[in-house]
């Protein structure tokens, strides 16, 4: 019993310390997820930029986006095929 009284104290100090860590992995969590909804968020926009963006230079020069298409897809042809 004589440990278990001496060992008390100690008890509560690491309980309390398990209660301070348990405390800064849950904010250091809540920072995280900020930062990677945050980085998301950025991503969804830029892309919604560069679909809008394409968007207008297609309807821009549609024959040069077809021209461009058709010549990617002939390249691609010539690259893939068996020989």
């Amino acid at each position: 019993m004589a440990n278990y009284s001496t060992s008390r104290p100690d008890l509560r100090d690491n309980g309390a310390a398990a209660d301070l860590m348990k405390e800064k992995v849950a904010k250091a969590a809540d920072a995280v997820r900020e930062g990677v909804r945050e980085g998301a968020d950025r991503v969804q926009a830029e892309a919604a930029e560069a679909v809008d963006s394409f968007r207008n230079r297609v309807s821009e020069r549609p024959l040069t986006a077809l021209a461009i298409g058709v010549g990617i897809g002939l390249l691609a042809g010539l690259l893939l095929r068996k020989r």
